[in-house]
């Protein structure tokens, strides 16, 4: 048992004020209004009072950032454990983030997953709102050197900042609980839980100049052509050394460049055969053999896998990337974006891992779209079309897919485990047990399952899904093969110009 300590004081005629926390205080009077004058300051403070009937009543008071409500209740002898939550009318200011399907504002009222939630409570908990938006757009991330308003100074931008600075009574968005706003801010309750995406443009729409040859990778373009080099250098020194009746005549009539050349064609005709065909010899005929059953299958084995891989690399609708876990994007040339103002943008900048530091400083930090908002879609799919991997969240993140299934994809890595969304209050406030009691009320009697299930069915039913998946190729994927024409047309004028005008000459 702990110890108990008591003090016995009479009480004054004027205003009393108590200061501390963990106390109570027992006075007796018949006066009412001079027990709801007491001004208490502190944390968990309970005041009763006791009148000549001697019948123990409790004075009970909640404060928010603009509005006070105090009134008495009788104590009985065996507590209501069930009793509910009554605020009396008490005027709460909220802050908010529009983020449909999870929240929308309109008309005085809240909508969306946990816009309907808040007005259960709202009439279950018998209390009323002023909303007023986020001071900045965005949800809470820490800042360096903090975010003053009004002459206070608060760590996190967003609506994470106003609760610090007690600007606002309560955030409702889809807020994730971290352990970065959970030291400036309390959580109110876990509504639903929601997952991180990663988003990318989806393959097949972007101009590929470079498609034909980025089939293989540079090591095998490398070891093909120094293949094909060696074996040149040895038809050629076969030739000088060997009997071929037509090929040798026609090497040895030509000058030393043009032999090259025809050495060369002569290769690139064994290389493109898929059948094994000889010309005619005369000496050294296994040797002969050799070296062109050789280039043919170098030419065979090289061309077959080069279509293989062209037609699935120029066909192929699903995005093969070497991205399993956050850390693989900086080994790719793509850049990340990240919300502003979110939690990741904390987790990164803020954070002690290497390589979550390299990822902010080289693919966030001072790029173009590493910041952005998902309000602005323009500007997302800006982002998507210059290799940006979007960290989205939930439903939100799928709406913009399913509203540009054609031009947007996920990949299959998440960056991080699914994150509880709730509503925040601020640090120490009386108001966080009475809200997560009413919000635990809510989830025992299925409510919150429910709403989730009606909010999201009308979402799903307007996302698109993308019907472009044909195998036929676009003009983004054969550029290449019409610019070589292109070339080689404009080539071959200009030449036909220089011989004509060198044969006028002449």
């Amino acid at each position: 048992m702990t110890d108990l300590l008591l003090y016995y004081c009479r009480a004054p005629d004027n205003q009393l004020t108590i200061k501390g926390s963990l106390i109570s205080v027992l006075v007796f009077t018949d006066d009412v209004e001079y027990m709801k004058s007491i001004n208490i300051i502190g944390l968990d403070v309970r005041l009763y009072f006791v009148n000549s009937k001697e019948i123990l009543w409790e004075v009970v008071s909640y404060e928010s950032a603009q509005h006070s409500v105090k009134y008495t209740r009788r104590v009985d002898s065996e507590p209501q454990t069930d009793q509910r939550v009554d605020f009396y009318g008490l005027s709460l200011t909220v802050g908010y983030m529009e983020a449909p399907p999870y929240l929308s504002y309109s008309d005085g009222t809240f909508t969306g997953i946990q816009g309907e939630i808040f007005e259960m409570m709202k009439r279950g908990m018998n209390f009323t709102y002023r909303a007023i938006p986020s001071i900045d757009g965005n949800y809470g991330a820490m800042v360096n050197g903090g975010v003053e308003n009004k002459r206070k100074t608060s760590k996190f931008n967003g609506l994470i900042g106003m609760l610090e600075r007690s600007e606002i009574d309560i955030a409702v968005t889809d807020l994730s609980l971290t352990f970065s706003r959970s030291q400036v801010a309390d959580f109110g309750g876990n509504i639903i839980l929601q997952p991180t995406y990663c988003l990318i443009a989806r393959p097949g729409n972007e101009l590929q100049f470079f498609a034909y040859i980025n089939t293989f990778n540079r090591n095998i373009w490398i070891l093909v052509v120094v293949s094909a080099f060696a074996l040149l250098l040895t038809i050629i020194i076969f030739s000088l050394i060997t009997h071929f009746s037509d090929f040798k005549s026609k090497f040895l009539a030509t000058r030393g460049w043009e032999r090259c050349l025809l050495a060369l064609s002569f290769a690139l005709n064994c290389m493109t055969a898929k059948e094994n065909f000889l010309l005619d010899y005369s000496r050294y005929t296994k040797a002969w053999k050799i070296i062109m059953f050789t280039f043919i299958l170098l030419g065979y084995f090289t061309v077959e896998v080069f279509n293989a891989e062209l037609t699935s690399n120029l066909t192929s609708k699903t995005i093969r990337l070497p991205i399993n876990q956050m850390e693989d994007i900086l080994e790719t040339d793509h850049l990340l974006g990240l919300q502003d103002g979110s939690f990741f943008v904390t987790s990164l900048e803020f954070s002690s891992d290497a390589n979550f530091q390299r990822l902010w400083n080289e693919k966030v930090k001072g790029q173009k779209y590493g910041l952005v908002s998902w309000n602005d879609e323009h500007m997302l799919l800006e982002a998507i079309k210059e290799k940006y991997v979007l960290v989205g969240y939930g439903e939100v993140a799928l709406a913009f897919i399913g509203k540009y299934p054609c031009q947007v994809a996920k990949l299959a890595v998440e960056p991080m485990h699914p994150t509880q969304l709730g509503f925040y209050l601020p640090k120490g406030s009386p108001l966080v047990k009475y809200f997560r009691k009413q919000l635990q009320s809510i989830h025992e009697a299925g409510l919150v399952d429910t709403t989730e299930k009606n909010v999201l069915r009308t979402t799903q039913m307007n996302r698109k899904e993308c019907t472009d998946e044909s195998p036929k190729l676009g003009f983004q994927n054969t550029i290449f093969m019409f610019f070589c024409i292109g070339s080689g047309v404009i080539l071959s004028i200009l030449i036909l110009i220089l011989e004509m005008g060198h044969k006028y000459l002449i």
